[in-house]
């Protein structure tokens, strides 16, 4: 890999071990790299799976001190961050580069088992001259391993490197997500149509995140349809139907959340003699039922986290025993809060 008969060496880049050469065999040039710190089955994989938005891997070498030496696409154009501390991008131009982005890194999610970059930032993206994306520098990815329970090795740049980079639990695609979500956050720092996006995707706990880049894609591409639309403060308590911050799916949840108000307060009660209820004591019996239901919805989404909180069982990691829990919690809930209601009435409002 090192033979001048072969690799004629153009010129160094910015970092040690790493220079731009000329293939002379296959006419083309390439980025030539010596890695300290790498994972080869990344690399193994990269050399035999490409896609237009990720820096192809033509060779890889282990040398005899245990490096790896790589040659890497090499993209003639600049990197996405000079190019936003340059402002010569126009909104559109940065959306379409960002959509490219995402179907990257949905390329790396999508080998087996999925390869985690790690270090999504603007740096490590090439724009080239045609003004295409590329998402290049896999020195820091890993392959995720799902029975990890947390990263080995402790690597990511600060600022983009989601919280279990440092040591708070495994990298997973969650991880690359929270690293576009900060990247989306750099590209469009004004933008309030990406706000509940960059929430979602940046939350603390993984599992609040986005679970796939294709979900996030889907919630920008039909936030930017709409982005001229108002959004509703709403999304940022994080209510059910309206945390991916996809209209379509807010829409429903408004009207779901109609409905069920509708019939809360069309519900009829009648008493031992027949007579329709009504005052006061129908009151309690519509605030008893609209406790019922945000206590329902509450224990199904995670909305609050209130639940899983104060009953541990229902965050068991044997999916079997997180349902039966749930299913069992459902069905005493309705039950509990009739029997606090009544509680309440009798104290309060009984002499």
């Amino acid at each position: 890999m090192f033979d001048p008969a072969v690799y004629q060496e153009l010129y160094h880049l910015d970092g040690a071990g790493r220079s731009v050469v000329m293939d002379r065999k296959n006419q083309r040039i390439c980025v030539r790299k010596v890695l300290d710190v790498y994972n080869p089955e990344v690399y193994a994989w990269l050399g035999t799976h490409h896609h237009p938005h990720v820096a192809a891997v033509y060779e890889t070498e282990k040398t005899e001190d245990g490096k790896l030496a790589v040659l890497e696409e090499f993209t003639e154009g600049e990197t996405l961050e000079k190019l936003l501390d340059q402002n010569v991008l126009s909104g559109e131009e940065k959306f379409r580069l960002l959509l490219e982005i995402l179907d990257g890194v949905s390329f790396l999610h999508s080998a087996e088992p999925p390869i985690i970059h790690r270090d999504i930032k603007p740096s490590n993206i090439i724009v080239s001259k045609d003004r295409h994306a590329k998402v290049i520098d896999y020195d820091a990815a890993k392959i995720y391993r799902a029975d990890e329970k947390r990263d080995t090795v402790l690597i990511g740049t600060e600022g983009s490197a989601a919280p279990e980079q440092y040591g708070f639990g495994s990298s997973a695609r969650q991880t690359d997500i929270y690293g576009l979500g900060i990247l989306i956050k750099k590209m469009f720092p004004e933008e309030s149509w990406v706000k509940p996006v960059i929430t979602k995707a940046t939350k603390i706990d993984p599992d609040d995140r986005y679970d796939s880049v294709p979900a996030m894609k889907a919630s920008l591409k039909n936030r930017h349809a709409f982005r001229h639309i108002p959004v509703p403060e709403v999304i940022r308590f994080n209510v059910p139907g309206f945390r991916s911050g996809n209209l379509w799916y807010s829409l429903l949840a408004l009207a779901g959340y109609g409905l069920l108000l509708w019939v809360i307060l069309s519900f009829e009660v009648h008493d031992a003699n027949g007579e329709l209820v009504t005052g006061r004591e129908l009151l309690v019996y519509q605030v008893t039922l609209s406790l019922i239901a945000v206590a329902e919805i509450d224990l199904w989404s995670d909305w609050t986290h209130l639940f899983k909180k104060c009953i541990p069982v229902l965050s068991h990691d044997n999916p079997a025993v997180r349902i039966i829990a749930m299913a069992v919690t459902a069905a005493v809930l309705p039950f509990v809060i009739i029997f606090l209601m009544a509680l309440i009435i009798i104290i309060f409002f009984r002499h």
